[in-house]
């Protein structure tokens, strides 16, 4: 009897044991399909936050390449502007030299007719004072003439 008993505690005890690992591996089991489930939205997560990154990344690339052609186009159009302006002011400076030199031509010009001009005076004053010399009357008989004296 003590036997039966033993066996039929033995035997309870082994049943409770059993129960308790069956309630365990659905515990376990439970588990596991939790982890897995959290392991799979994690991983989803990761792969749209990832790929959201890299359509960031591509997206930032485009737009500096956009600028950076931008800013090749704009140096281009610069530097073209630079050369256009650098043209005219040459031009500029060249017309005004030639205006310059032009100037200075018609004032030597001037100048030396001017200095004809004061020479032929200068020869009519001495032709007309020699003649005037020999033809004059002293003032002081022209005034006895009109009695002023």
């Amino acid at each position: 009897a003590q036997r039966s008993d033993l066996t039929a505690s033995v035997s309870a005890q082994y049943e409770e044991m059993k129960k308790g690992l069956n309630e365990m591996n659905l515990k376990l089991e439970e588990e596991k399909q939790l982890s897995s489930a959290v392991k799979r939205d994690m991983t989803r997560q990761y792969k749209g936050m990832q790929e959201g990154l890299l359509n960031k990344i591509n997206q930032n690339e485009n737009s500096i390449q956009t600028l950076t052609d931008e800013l090749h186009e704009e140096k281009k159009h610069s530097k073209k502007s630079l050369e256009e302006k650098d043209k005219i002011i040459s031009e500029k400076d060249e017309h005004i030299q030639c205006l310059k030199d032009k100037m200075e031509d018609l004032c030597l010009n001037f100048a030396n007719m001017i200095k004809d001009a004061l020479d032929q005076m200068k020869e009519r004053i001495e032709v007309q004072s020699a003649c005037y010399d020999e033809k004059s009357v002293p003032i002081q008989h022209r005034l006895e003439e009109f009695k002023f004296n």
